[in-house]
């Protein structure tokens, strides 16, 4: 009985580390699961574009991000590629396990100005160009977001960061030109994880579902919050609905520690 007992509490705490994880993965903190990035070079890098046609752009964060292939598109995307490469050390950082590859904090306080200075200057265009709208909202959320979870300021301050992104993310959507799982598993954990609102974070966990339904680890994160308001039985629903995607070990752990049938 004591070692049925201790190979339980085992199997419950593996689980539990392997949702860290998965958590983690969902923040942009884990190495292990994180999504690969498809991101543009930096600017100086990237050979310059001779056509005037409008096509899709590279993958932005994961977030479809249209591209208008003229001299005023490319230089709002020259913009934003320089913003999200000020930004890639302290997210890769953040993704490391080892503390000695951290920036220092006013190394991280002087990207994050660099990055804000750097999308402002598209400002004075979000009033006439709708591109420059989605542009600027994505850029701003992605520096507010990166704050919040850096939890270099204190509860309050993460929170009032957290609030910011959600804001950029929610006015990004409503362009129109910028609607995708990734934008919604970002509003989730942002709500999740600082505003102690795990009802909104479902509702956007769902959206992003309805967007790339065979997303498996958005699946995980729908059933850890809703284990953590007591419905246990749709979290169960839910990992049984990410295991027929595919069957991974962190899905049975999870199974086998929220006791699922």
């Amino acid at each position: 009985m004591v070692q049925r007992e201790t190979n339980i509490r085992t199997i419950k705490n593996v689980a539990k580390f392997f949702a860290t994880l998965v958590f983690a993965a969902l923040l942009g903190n884990s190495e292990i699961f994180a999504q690969p990035q498809h991101r543009l070079p930096p600017p100086s890098q990237r050979p310059a574009q001779q056509t005037e046609t409008t096509t899709p752009s590279n993958q932005t964060d994961d977030v479809a991000l249209p591209f208008r292939n003229d001299a005023s598109g490319r230089h709002l995307r020259a913009i934003l590629d320089t913003v999200e490469f000020i930004l890639r050390p302290t997210e890769r950082a953040s993704r490391a396990f080892n503390p000695r590859s951290q920036p220092t904090i006013e190394e991280r306080r002087g990207n994050w100005q660099q990055a804000f200075d750097t999308i402002e200057t598209i400002e004075k265009l979000i009033h006439s160009d709708d591109l420059a709208k989605a542009y600027y909202f994505y850029g701003k959320g992605i520096i507010y977001r990166d704050k919040a979870w850096s939890r270099l300021f204190g509860r309050d301050s993460s929170v009032i960061f957290a609030r910011q992104a959600i804001d950029n993310f929610e006015l990004l959507i409503q362009t129109g030109l910028g609607s995708s799982s990734t934008i919604y598993q970002s509003l989730a954990m942002l709500c999740f994880d600082f505003l102690n609102n795990p009802r909104t974070a479902l509702i956007y966990l769902d959206r992003a579902l309805t967007l790339n339904p065979n997303q498996i680890y958005t699946y995980v994160a729908k059933a850890q919050i809703l284990r953590s308001i007591g419905r246990t039985e749709e979290a169960c629903q839910t990992l049984r609905q990410a295991r027929e995607i595919e069957s991974l070990i962190v899905i049975e752990m999870m199974m086998s520690s929220y006791g699922c049938p």
